[in-house]
Parts: structure tokens; C-alpha cells; sequence
């Protein structure tokens, strides 16, 4: 910013002096226009000065009015300064000497006018404008001093046109500086919507970026899910190519084992056939087997008489597998009685623990209140009631208790008793089955025996015609025998069958038993920790009832030495009244 005064004719107070000529300029900075204003009153008495050495040269008198040029800003328009200076001049001459700073550029204007810059570029200086009107032919300025402002010789112009001209070439340049700095800051808005746009063009990108990369990760996701779907992928195709090799393999084994099958069944229909020529030679044999058949007729009488033995044992184990069931049931019953008893228990012995830790608080109730005297006394004697009908209470739950437990250890010992029986019958079941499996085992061993004599007897069949009618009652017979033998065969599955039931019924009562032995041992843990939780109980109420009596000692105790404080300061008080009596009597005596 630039504030040029303008500049000023003063004159002496006799109006014959000639008018001085100033010029100020006034700058943003104050120290640097008093600066300047400095070199000025410098510049004014070398001016004094040379008007007294060339008291012969004279300058024509400014005759322009008093008057003030209107400062020029280039931001806000407003004065800094004027500087005004007169100095007592000679009536004939008057010369202007300015020094200083006009031969320096002018680097004080501000940076955002626009005339700094411009005069760093077009070369206008202050010096080059004013060095022309302030040039003195004398040279007596001085060499550092710059250049001063004097009249000319005879015939020369005046300095006011030099003035003129040097005013209308600053205003050219603030005119130039102004328009520059308007197409600068026409740029300058140029400048600042490019950036608005392109920081808009960011944003975009930016929100254009963010987008790109929430993409980027959901197709990173998609392909981890592709490539865990192709993993799967190839992980089943190869598991159906392996199964099927494996189905390859099992049709080649299957067709291995089909022709190996049709290779056997050539080969028994050739037996088959030769069996069936043999045969017609061993029809003799079945003479032989008559005797054979009737020692296995009377063995089969006796082992249908055993088999309705078995029958009539397995009725008589099926009734006592039921009576087991409804004693299992009530069992059950009475297991489920017991469990519904033990969580009562348990719940009374919660609430056995809570009124104890009541006791506890009311205890500790009771030794926070031992320092009150009659109210205290009361509060106790309500707490030690409450506590002995707790206890009385307490006492009535142990009593169920116990009988709760004693019923637990009867229906424990029939439990047992039952036990024991049900591990009897197991064991005369265990000798049953082990003698129906000998029984077995002699049925197929008689078994074996009869077609090792069927073999023989085929074996040592004659070939002969005249037996024609006798092989056929012979085949007859070997018919009812065969029939005989699968009766025998069913029978021996069904005890087969029947022993196998046996044995499921068998372990399912084991397990019975295992169970009811859990239920027992747990009943028994039970019963125990019942009995511990009513020992501790029994304990920690022994121990309040002694805190009680302690507390109640205690108290008893200090209720005496504070009826003996009581007394003792009662008959304090009517010594001291019966003293102070005598010192009222003595005083009135001594009034009177």
C-alpha cells in the first residue's frame, strides 16, 4: 500500500519566504516512513545550507495554492501520513534537495499492489524518475546523499514541471501496477476455481477409489468362495473318480466271484449227477439204518421232553423277568421319591445356610450395639429369642433329617436284599444257558453222527434190482427222517432264538442292577453330605450360642459397671448439692 501527501507550500510568517517543498511517502511500515522522513529534515538543511553558500542563485516561487493530492491505496484507500516541514529560506532562492532512498527501487510498497513487482521488471526506480529534477550542477550534495533538488541557470525550467512529469509518471506506473494486479487477480480467481475443481475431481476420485476397493475386496471374497467351491469341486470330482475305480474293482470281484460260482455250481450239478447214480447204488444200505432211526426216534422223545422242560423254565424265567420289572418300577419309584426328598433336603439346608448367615449378621449387629445401654439390652434379649427359636427350629429339621435318612438306609438295604436276589437268579440263569448250550452241542453232535451214517449207509448201498420195493420204502423212511431232522433243526433255532432273548433280558437286568447300584452310591453320597452339612450346622450353632452367652456376659457387665457409674455420679450430685447448700447458708450468713 502506497500513500503519496501531496505536496505542500508553507510559507514564512512575512509570506515573502519561497515555498518548500516536500514529498512524503508514506508507507505500511512506520519505521520505515520515519526513516524516510529522516533523510528528508537531512535532505532540508543540506538545502538550507546550499541556500547559504549561493546566496547569488535564485528559484522562481512556487506559486501553486496551498494544496493536498488525494493518497493513492491500492487495498483500502486510507492516509497514513503527512509530513509537513518548512524551513527558513532566503527570500531570493529556495532549492529542493531530496536524498536518500529515491535512488534505491522502490522495494517498500507492498507485495499485493502490484507496483513492487512491476517496477522490478520495467526497471522504474524512484532514482531514475527523480534524479532528473534533483541533479545539481554544483555536486555539493555529496556523493552518498543522492541527488538534490536546485534551481538552474538562468533560462532554465522550472521544477514544478519536473514534479508534474515525475507524478504523472508514478500514477502511469500505479495505473499499470492496478491493471496488472487486476489481471493477477483475475488469475488468482482463475487459480482458485481450477483448484476447487480439481479438488472436487479428488473427491470423486477418492469416493471413485473407496468404491474400487470395496469392489476390489468383495471380489477378493468372491474368489477366496470360488476357489474354496473349486477346492470342493475337486476334491469330489476326485472322490467320484475314486469311487469309481472302486466300483470297477467291486464289478470285476463280482464277476470273479459269479464265475467262480457258475464254475462251482457245473461242478456240483456233475456231483449231483454222479450223486444221483451213487444213490441207486447205496438204497441197500437203508436196511442199516432202520435201528439208527429208532435210537433217534427215542432221542427225539427225549429231547421234545427236554425241549417242554425248557419251555415250561423259560415261562417260569419270563414270569420272574416280570416280577423283576414291577420291582424295578417301584424301584424307580421310589428312587425318583428319594431324589425328590434329597433336593428338598438340599433346599432346607439352602435355607438353613441363609438363616445361619442372618444369625451371623444379627450377631454382628449385636457387637455394633453392645455400647448402647437399655434400648441394646432389649434389641438382645429380642435377637437371643429369635435365635432360640431358630435353634429350636434347626433342631426339629435335623430330627427329620435323621429320619429321612434312616428311611434312605432301609429302602437302601431292601435295595441290596433285591440286588442280592436278582445276582441268584443270575446265576441259576447262567447254569440254565450254560446246560442248554451243552444240550446244543450234543443235539448237533448227534446230528453229525446221523449223517455220517447217512454217508455210510449210501455208501455201502448194493446195486441190485430185487431191492427195488425196499428202496422205496427205504426213500420213504430217509424222507421222514429228513423231516424229522428239519423239525429238529427248527426246534434248535427257535432255543437258538429263545437263548438269545434270554441273554438281551439277561443284560438288560445287569444293567438295571449297574443302575440301581449308581442310584445307591449316589443316594449314599448324598446321605453322607447331608449328614456333614447337619454336623457343621450343629457346630456353628454350638459356637453362636456360646458367642451368644459370651455377648450376653459380656453385656451383663457392662450394664453393672454402668449402673455403678450411675450411682456413683448420684451420689456425687448430692454431695455436691448438699456442699453447695452449706456455701449458700455461709454466704447468706456473712450477708447478714
Amino acid at each position: 500500500r502506497i500513500n503519496i501527501c501531496a505536496i505542500n507550500r508553507t510559507s514564512d510568517q512575512d509570506r515573502n519566504s519561497s515555498g518548500t517543498v516536500y514529498l512524503s511517502i508514506c508507507l505500511k511500515d512506520d519505521a520505515r516512513a520515519e526513516r524516510l522522513n529522516s533523510s528528508l529534515d537531512g535532505v532540508m538543511q543540506r538545502q538550507s545550507r546550499l541556500s547559504q553558500r549561493h546566496p547569488r542563485s535564485t528559484s522562481p516561487t512556487l506559486s501553486a495554492p496551498d494544496t493536498y493530492f488525494s493518497s493513492i491505496s491500492a487495498r483500502d484507500g486510507q492516509p497514513r501520513r503527512q509530513h509537513k516541514s518548512a524551513s527558513a529560506g532566503g527570500s531570493s532562492s529556495a532549492r529542493l534537495s531530496v536524498k536518500g532512498e529515491h535512488e534505491q527501487p522502490m522495494s517498500l510498497l507492498d507485495s499485493d499492489s502490484g507496483v513492487g513487482s512491476y517496477c522490478g521488471r520495467s526497471g522504474l526506480s524512484r532514482s531514475r524518475s527523480m534524479s532528473r529534477l534533483h541533479t545539481s550542477p554544483l555536486g555539493s550534495g555529496g556523493g552518498d546523499s543522492g541527488s538534490s533538488l536546485t534551481d538552474s541557470q538562468p533560462g532554465s525550467s522550472s521544477p514544478m514541471m519536473y514534479m508534474d512529469r515525475s507524478w504523472r509518471e508514478i500514477n502511469a506506473s500505479l495505473e499499470e501496477s492496478e491493471s496488472r494486479r487486476a489481471v493477477l487477480m483475475a488469475k488468482l480467481k482463475e487459480a482458485q476455481t481450477t483448484l476447487e475443481l480439481q479438488g472436487e475431481r479428488l473427491k470423486k476420485i477418492e469416493s471413485s477409489a473407496r468404491d474400487n476397493s470395496l469392489l476390489v475386496e468383495d471380489l477378493k471374497k468372491k474368489e477366496k468362495e470360488y476357489r474354496t467351491k473349486i477346492i470342493q469341486l475337486e476334491s469330489a470330482e476326485k472322490e467320484k473318480q475314486m469311487l469309481q475305480v472302486d466300483n470297477m474293482r467291486l464289478r470285476e470281484e463280482m464277476q470273479d466271484r459269479i464265475s467262480s460260482l457258475d464254475y462251482q455250481l457245473k461242478y456240483l450239478k456233475s456231483q449231483h449227477h454222479n450223486s444221483e447214480s451213487e444213490n441207486n447204488k447205496r438204497i441197500s444200505l437203508l436196511d442199516h439204518t432202520t435201528m439208527a432211526l429208532s435210537l433217534l426216534e427215542e432221542e427225539n422223545s427225549k429231547l421234545q421232553q427236554e425241549k417242554e422242560k425248557l419251555h415250561s423254565e423259560i415261562a417260569l424265567l419270563r414270569d420272574a423277568f416280570c416280577l423283576t420289572k414291577t420291582r424295578f418300577g417301584a424301584l424307580e419309584e421310589d428312587n425318583k421319591n428319594i431324589r425328590n426328598e434329597s433336593g428338598r433336603l438340599k433346599e432346607d439346608n439352602s435355607a438353613l445356610s441363609r438363616k445361619v448367615q442372618e444369625m451371623a449378621g444379627q450377631m454382628i449387629e449385636l457387637r455394633s450395639l453392645l455400647q448402647a445401654v437399655k434400648d441394646e439390652n432389649e434389641r438382645l434379649s429380642t435377637t437371643w429369642k429369635s435365635s432360640a427359636e431358630d435353634k429350636s427350629r434347626a433342631a426339629r429339621q435335623v430330627e427329620g433329617y435323621q429320619d429321612t435318612i434312616n428311611d434312605i438306609k432301609s429302602r437302601l438295604a431292601a435295595t441290596s436284599a433285591d440286588r442280592d436276589r436278582l445276582f441268584q437268579e443270575k446265576l441259576e440263569m447262567n447254569g440254565k444257558l450254560q446246560q442248554m448250550v451243552l444240550d446244543k452241542e450234543q443235539l448237533m453232535k448227534a446230528k453229525l453222527n446221523l449223517e455220517d451214517q447217512l454217508t455210510e449207509v449210501q455208501a455201502s448201498k448194493p446195486s441190485d434190482s430185487s431191492y427195488k420195493a425196499m428202496d422205496v420204502r427205504r426213500d420213504f423212511d430217509q424222507r421222514e427222517l429228513k423231516r424229522e431232522l428239519s423239525s429238529v433243526k427248527k426246534v434248535s433255532e427257535e432255543l437258538s432264538a429263545e437263548l438269545s432273548s434270554l441273554k438281551g433280558q439277561y443284560e438288560r437286568s445287569l444293567e438295571q442292577v449297574a443302575s440301581l447300584e449308581r442310584s445307591k452310591a449316589m443316594l449314599q453320597s448324598q446321605s453322607d453330605l447331608g449328614e456333614q452339612e447337619r454336623r457343621r450346622m450343629q457346630s456353628e450353632m454350638d459356637r453362636l450360642n456360646q458367642s451368644l452367652s459370651d455377648k450376653s456376659h459380656e453385656q451383663s457387665r457392662t450394664h453393672d459397671y454402668l449402673n455403678e457409674q450411675i450411682h456413683r455420679l448420684r451420689s456425687d450430685l448430692k454431695e455436691a448439692r448438699y456442699y453447695k447448700n452449706e456455701q449458700d447458708s455461709k454466704i447468706q450468713e456473712l450477708e447478714a
